[in-house]
């Protein structure tokens, strides 16, 4: 189920969701400075398996200082067979 997170703090996430697992390498991206995209999985609440990509890209109002974050998400549930 999608979720606004526009503006959000990235605090403001509960663990072992899908928006947690995205953005868990932030400090990367603020450190260097580039834009990064990391995939992986984690277990869902409900015992089933995700799998997900996500990519951070760094924003600037002034080319030289990160004043934001611009995250992207998808995954996919892998079924119990």
């Amino acid at each position: 189920m999608p979720c606004d997170v526009v503006n959000s703090r990235l605090s403001d996430f509960l663990t072992g969701t899908l928006v947690e697992h995205a953005i868990e390498y932030y400090p990367e991206i603020l450190y260097r400075g580039v834009t990064i995209s990391r995939g992986g999985e984690f277990m869902k609440y409900d015992g089933n398996k995700e799998l997900y990509r996500s990519i951070i890209m760094p924003m600037s109002e002034d080319g030289r200082t990160i004043s934001g974050l611009l995250c992207a998400a998808n995954c996919r549930e892998v079924s119990r067979e």
